[in-house]
């Protein structure tokens, strides 16, 4: 009812001054306008919303080495199983609870999982890596414990969305 009125009101607004034919073309104008605006808006936006599910798909396809069956290969984190070594370095995100096998000056920021600043150093002694942390510096392999809503990380985001 309120457009109805807009678009009436709109489209007289030069008839006052410049009368029947004439007057129209100013109303219809702005009316002509606000389409296109709305228009070119909503056609933008429906293409940036397509844009960003694409772009969270591929975020989605992260593979990683592990070795499996005795033989190394590429695995996609979601088809991670219990039992696989996987090889990490730096920059990579650790994608599942495991146990420290082998590695060198293996630095692991856990700031995402216990808002501890400092790194912590992964060795023989302190042997844990957990879902979610980033490799800091040196490469290590690791034992798979725990993978999905069972890792330490699942647990935490099962809490809060609760």
């Amino acid at each position: 009812m309120k457009v109805s009125a807009n678009v009436i009101y709109l489209s007289g607004v030069g008839l006052a001054t410049e009368g029947w034919p004439e007057g129209m073309y100013d109303g219809l104008g702005i009316i002509l306008s606000i389409l296109l605006v709305v228009m070119v808006t909503a056609i933008s936006d429906y293409k940036q919303s397509l844009q960003f599910r694409d772009l969270d798909r591929e975020k989605k396809k992260i593979f990683i080495q592990v070795t499996r069956d005795g033989q190394r290969q590429k695995v996609s984190i979601y088809d991670l199983v219990v039992g696989d070594i996987v090889h990490l370095s730096i920059g990579d995100q650790v994608p599942a609870d495991g146990i420290f096998i082998s590695g060198y000056s293996l630095l692991i920021d856990e700031s995402s999982l216990s808002g501890e600043s400092e790194p912590m150093y992964i060795c023989d002694e302190n042997p844990f890596l957990l879902a979610g942390t980033k490799v800091q510096d040196g490469s290590v392999k690791m034992l798979v414990t725990t993978v999905g809503m069972r890792t330490e990380w699942g647990k935490l985001m099962e809490t809060l969305n609760e």
